[in-house]
């Protein structure tokens, strides 16, 4: 009985600490992520004619105003992956 208490003690102990671990990683920044395929980013095509009319990065966001034969909008790309988050177009009439 006492040879279980001692190895569950140990165990807790190692959770515990495993634990504390991954939150300073986390808070630090560093990724726990190994090896793996590297992501590789999204492809965007603009429609044909369109034509980049502003550039602007807020934080890790990508802003394109764009204008096509289909009118003007706006495409947010999250510059992380390179994926569409989300689009601004006027509304058809």
């Amino acid at each position: 009985m006492k040879a279980i208490v001692i190895t569950l003690g140990v165990l807790i102990g190692l959770a515990f600490a495993a634990l504390v671990v991954g939150f300073v990683m986390r808070l630090t920044g560093h990724s726990t992520q190994t090896g793996g395929a590297p992501q590789t980013a999204a492809r965007y095509e603009l429609p044909a004619g369109a034509k980049i009319l502003s550039l602007q990065v807020a934080g890790n966001r990508l802003i394109l105003g764009v204008h096509s034969d289909a009118g003007s909008e706006v495409d947010i790309f999250d510059s992380e992956t390179g994926r569409l988050v989300g689009q601004i177009k006027p509304k058809p009439r």
